[in-house]
C-alpha cells in the first residue's frame, strides 16, 4: 500500500514572507518551503506519511536542511521524522506553541550550539589512575591470600569504587582547567554525564555568533595544551538543541 503524502517538518523561525530553500528535502529532493502563522514560519516539504528511520543518510539530509536555514535564521529545530497530514495540523502546532516559541527564539537569538568531548588516550588514562593501580595491586594480592566468596566479592567492589573515585577526582581537575574557562566565554553551558570510562568531559555550549571565532580559538589553545594526553572532538555549529525548553513534534 502506497503511503499518502503529508508535510515533513524541519524548523521554526521568525519570518513573515514566504521562503523557498530549494529542492533539498529529505525525500526525493522535494522543495523545502515555508508555511506561516503571524510572524513565524515553519520550513516543510511534501513527503510520504510514514515512520522515518534515523539511518545516517536520512539524518544527514534532515540536518542539511536545518543547516541551510540556519545560514539566514535563528531556528527551533523539529524532531527528526516529524510528518503531519495536513496544513491544519501545522496551524494547530503554530497556535499551541506560539508564545513558547517566541520566548525560546528570543533566548537563542544570534547564538549557536557547539559540543566538546574530551577523552583520555589509553596510556594516559593508566597514568592518571596510577595511585589507584597501586591500591588495586595491593587488593588483588590480599584477595589471592584469602578465601571466601563473600569477602572476595566485597573486595572486588572495593577495587571498582576506588577506580571510580580517583577517575572522578581527575575529571573534576580537568573540568576546572578545560570546561570552566570556556564557560566564561559562553552564554550558557551544560556539563553532561560522561558516557565511557575514559571520557573526561562531555559538554555543550551556547555561544554568541559574534564570539564564535574567539571561542573556536580558545578551544584550539586548550587542545594544544592537552593533545598529547587527550583526544578532543569539537562539533558544530548546531541549532541550540540543548538550550530550548520546547520540543516540536507532530503531537502538539
Amino acid at each position: 500500500m502506497v503511503a499518502g503524502k503529508g508535510y515533513y517538518l524541519y524548523a521554526l523561525f521568525v519570518e513573515k514572507e514566504p521562503q523557498d530553500f530549494g529542492a533539498i528535502g529529505i525525500v526525493g529532493r522535494e522543495r523545502v518551503f515555508t508555511l506561516h502563522y503571524k510572524d513565524l514560519a515553519l520550513a516543510v516539504s511534501r513527503a510520504p506519511l510514514k515512520k522515518y528511520d534515523p539511518v545516517r543518510k536520512s539524518a544527514m539530509a534532515h540536518q542539511k536542511v536545518i543547516s541551510t536555514i540556519m545560514e539566514r535564521y535563528d531556528v527551533l529545530p523539529v524532531s527528526f521524522g516529524t510528518c503531519v497530514q495536513s496544513k491544519q495540523e501545522i496551524m494547530d502546532i503554530f497556535a499551541n506553541l506560539y508564545d513558547k516559541a517566541q520566548s525560546a527564539l528570543e533566548g537563542i537569538r544570534n547564538k549557536i550550539e557547539v559540543g566538546l568531548r574530551v577523552v583520555w588516550k589509553k596510556e594516559f588514562f593508566v597514568q592518571e589512575l596510577g595511585v589507584a593501580n597501586r591500591q588495586i595491586e595491593a587488593l588483588k594480592k590480599k584477595i589471592a591470600e584469602q578465601r571466601g566468596a563473600a569477602n572476595t566479592y566485597r573486595q572486588v567492589l572495593e577495587i571498582g569504587e576506588k577506580v571510580q573515585a580517583i577517575a572522578d577526582e581527575r575529571r573534576r581537575h580537568y573540568v576546572r582547567l578545560i570546561f570552566d574557562p570556556l564557560c566564561k566565554m559562553a552564554d550558557d553551558a551544560i556539563l553532561k554525564d560522561v558516557t565511557s570510562e575514559r571520557m573526561v568531559i562531555n559538554a555543550t555550549f551556547l555561544v554568541g555568533k559574534s564570539r564564535e571565532k574567539e571561542f573556536d580559538s580558545a578551544v584550539n589553545d586548550i587542545y594544544s595544551q592537552f593533545s598529547e594526553m587527550m583526544d578532543f572532538k569539537y562539533t558544530g555549529p548546531w541549532p541550540p538543541y540543548s538550550f530550548v525548553n520546547i520540543k516540536i513534534t507532530g503531537n502538539e
